[in-house]
């Protein structure tokens, strides 16, 4: 607040270091003209900065309030079927697409299989529960393969069945994740440790 204060402020509101020294009792006219180094008029150098830190906070907004309008984050988080039909609700019909439009409220798992003996032909479906299709687990809203060789991963390439892929790997990499996490976690603490106690070595190094 006070920053913020004397960016607004008059400049009688300036702080000046050197206002307190007493130079009645300098000892020498040497040691006075050192005192005034610092006794320069202080000026906010912050308001560009914040200019432009509120034009980005005001455009991250619009674009927030645009996506919730206009997007549906369930399509992301639950993923749609062949007919853009999202898993898990209740669609609403749509005259381009003439199956859109059904309940999918029970069928919460999105299963994603190859048609046509191609890998660039997939089949979206919206299923009710992952156990009841052979080889298959649930895993974060999606239908997953309980057995994943490692060259049939080594052959997955581009956006091909992109967000089944994630889950694999997330389910995969927990606990590396954890760790990682930990240990970012921990390292920040000692950097605040050692900025409180070693301030100088630190900047140096930074």
């Amino acid at each position: 607040m006070q920053q913020f204060c004397c960016c607004f402020g008059s400049r009688t509101d300036k702080v000046s270091p050197g206002e307190s020294f007493d130079h009645s009792k300098s000892p020498s006219p040497r040691s006075t003209e050192s005192s005034n180094i610092f006794q320069t008029e202080r000026h906010c150098t912050d308001i560009l900065f914040i200019a432009i830190k509120a034009a980005f906070i005001l455009i991250l907004l619009v674009l927030i309030i645009y996506c919730m309008a206009f997007g549906d984050i369930y399509r992301i988080i639950n993923g749609y079927d062949d007919c853009a039909n999202v898993c898990g609700r209740d669609n609403s019909p749509d005259q381009s697409l003439p199956c859109k439009g059904a309940d999918r409220t029970d069928e919460k798992y999105l299963l994603v299989e190859e048609s046509g003996g191609t890998e660039s032909a997939l089949h979206r479906m919206c299923v009710t529960d992952c156990e009841e299709i052979e080889g298959f687990k649930p895993f974060l809203n999606r239908c997953i393969r309980k057995n994943n060789p490692a060259e049939d991963v080594a052959t997955r390439t581009g956006l091909r069945n992109f967000f089944q892929e994630v889950s694999e790997d997330l389910e995969g990499c927990q606990r590396e994740m954890l760790w990682l996490a930990a240990t970012a976690f921990a390292l920040s603490l000692l950097t605040l440790l050692l900025l409180r106690v070693l301030p100088g070595l630190i900047v140096w190094l930074v």
